[in-house]
Order: C-alpha cells, then sequence, then structure tokens
C-alpha cells in the first residue's frame, strides 16, 4: 500500500488488567500498518493503568474515566475521539499475532465500499473459551457474509458507526455488537470474515458475573428493538427457551425459565428505541453465519507479535516500578 493510506485507529478498553492490556498494545505497536494511532481507555482501574500504558508507550493516546462506565460507553467514545477512517478494535485480554493483521484488513475495506465491518479471525484456548463462544465456533470462508463480529476482534468503518450512534448504551454490555450489526445490513453495508492471520482473545479470568444475565436480556431486545414484530415475537421465544436450556441441569432450569421470561417482560419498556429493519433485511441477516473462533493448532496458542523476550522485560521493569 502506499503512503496515502487512511489513517487507522486500534481502540482498547481496559479495567484491571494491567499485564494483559501492556501485552495487547505491545502488539498494536507491532503492526506494520502506517499512519497507525492507538487509543485506549481505562475504565476507572484500582490500578493507574493509564500510567502504565503512558510510561510504556508514550505515543499511545489514553484516558482514564472518573468513574466506571462499562466498556459499551467507552467503545462508543472511541468512535467519536479516534482519528481513523477505520477503528480496529480488541480487548485488552486480546493479542494480534502476526504484524500485517490490520494492513491485511484495511485492505478488504479499502476495495470494497460495501464492506462496514470485517469480522477478523480469531481464536480461544479451549479451556477458557468465552461463554458466547463455546455457542458458535468458526465454520465460515474468508469473505463469507457473517451476522455479526465479536468486540475483541473487528474493524468498522468509523463514520458509518457514528451514522448510527453507536452502541446503545442501555445495553451496558453483552449483545451490542449483535444490535450495530443487524442497523449495518439495514443501513445498507456488509459484514465480512477477514483473511488474516488471527488475533487471540485468551479470556481473562477476571471477568464480570452479571454477563450472561445481560447476555440473556439482550439477546431479546436485539430482536424486539430490530425487527418486524411478527418475526421478532417468535424469535424472542425461541431465543428465551435456548438460552433457559443451555447448560442447564432438571434443578437449574426452573430459575434459568424465570430469569428467561423476567428478560421477555423488560423487553417492552425499550418500545421507543424500536428501529425495526425491512423483513427482507432481517430474513438476510437471520440466514448467516456467526463470528465464532477457532481453536488453536494442536492446542498451543500462536504467541503475540513484538512481544520478544526483551520487550516482555521491559514491560515487567515497567509494572515493577509503578507499584
Amino acid at each position: 500500500m502506499t503512503n496515502g493510506n487512511p489513517l487507522v485507529s486500534i481502540v482498547i478498553t481496559t479495567r484491571n488488567r494491567p499485564e494483559d492490556v501492556l501485552r495487547a498494545v505491545a502488539s498494536c505497536m507491532a503492526q506494520d500498518y502506517q499512519p497507525l494511532e492507538v487509543v485506549v481507555y481505562d475504565d476507572c482501574s484500582e490500578r493507574d493503568i493509564a500510567g502504565l500504558v503512558q510510561g510504556a508507550f508514550p505515543g499511545v493516546r489514553v484516558f482514564r474515566g472518573q468513574a466506571p462506565v462499562g466498556l459499551i460507553v467507552l467503545r462508543n467514545c472511541g468512535f467519536r475521539e479516534a482519528a481513523g477512517k477505520y477503528v480496529v478494535s480488541i480487548d485488552d485480554d486480546a493479542y494480534f499475532t502476526d504484524h500485517g493483521i490490520v494492513r491485511r484488513t484495511v485492505e478488504l475495506m479499502e476495495k470494497d465500499a460495501s464492506i462496514g465491518s470485517v469480522a477478523i479471525p480469531y481464536i480461544e484456548p479451549l479451556e477458557r473459551q468465552a461463554l458466547s463462544s463455546l455457542q458458535v465456533k468458526n465454520h465460515a470462508k474468508p469473505m463469507e457474509e457473517l451476522r455479526s463480529y465479536v468486540g475483541c476482534s473487528h474493524a468498522l468503518k468509523r463514520e458509518l458507526a457514528l451514522e448510527l450512534n453507536g452502541y446503545r448504551e442501555f445495553f451496558f454490555q453483552q449483545g451490542e455488537e449483535r444490535d450495530l450489526a443487524i442497523r449495518i445490513y439495514a443501513a445498507g453495508y456488509r459484514i465480512v470474515l477477514g483473511d488474516s492471520a488471527p488475533i487471540v482473545h485468551e479470556v481473562s479470568p477476571n471477568r464480570d458475573p452479571r454477563a450472561r444475565r445481560f447476555g440473556m436480556r439482550n439477546t431479546l431486545l436485539c430482536d424486539f428493538l430490530n425487527m418486524p414484530l411478527r418475526l421478532a415475537l417468535p424469535l424472542m421465544l425461541i431465543h428465551a427457551f435456548k438460552m433457559a436450556r443451555y447448560r442447564a441441569t432438571w434443578k437449574t432450569f426452573p430459575g434459568n425459565l424465570g430469569r428467561a421470561a423476567l428478560a421477555l417482560m423488560a423487553c417492552p419498556a425499550f418500545w421507543q428505541h424500536r428501529t425495526p429493519a425491512p423483513a427482507a433485511i432481517v430474513r438476510h441477516w437471520l440466514k448467516l453465519r456467526s463470528h465464532g473462533p477457532s481453536l488453536p493448532e494442536g492446542g498451543i496458542l500462536p504467541t503475540p507479535c513484538g512481544y520478544t523476550s526483551q520487550e516482555q522485560e521491559r514491560l515487567r521493569s515497567v509494572m515493577g516500578s509503578d507499584r
């Protein structure tokens, strides 16, 4: 690619994962695409992660909030405050495995104006897969249209995200990508699986215990907000039953079913936010595969690019000097 490349912004949100985010940023700084900016949002961590990142990587833009607001709010800040034509998003417990991932992702988006988002291939360790990933494996082929993307591994047209008002912040966490994805299709754009090397999502054990509760409500809320009622209502019932049954025993199923019923009853309160897509778009969208992880070959995770032994030692020194 030439020196006329568009600026790209990599946005990372983080909270209470200092070692993880330093590794993630190191892999961002090793990308061979230029011009590139890296923006980190610290959601009011207990430790001064913003200071750690700035001390280790002076060229990175870092923002620290005064109170925790959640990753959805911070990702929206990224759309507004990043300068790039494209926003690449990875989680703080994720990292790039190859120097050319951003470059290849931008090449795809520059080549085809109909692509609103690229779902970057990603890997998760089998023993620590995210709850959503356990239900969705990767069966898609590169450049295949996908129903959505995962927050830890994707790129978006920043102008499109702003046009659609970003993520709906009342989702709080879980499922916001699916909600924005169907609005991307309704706006006339597509989401495709990239063909670059993968990102690794290590799935930190430090996870919010409310994730499953919000995941249940937000799956149903996405159906309710984005689909004509004749399609939304039966699908909401199907999704409610499936989520109640997921990993349930005879002992836990009644409680799960009760929580699913409460999630269903919560949806009408958001009636004023309904923006149903045309039925034809919804039917097409529902036929698409989801963005799922692959497993590491031989069970061994690829290493982070740019995370050499010397770099690890430097970052350990930064961590130690901050204690």
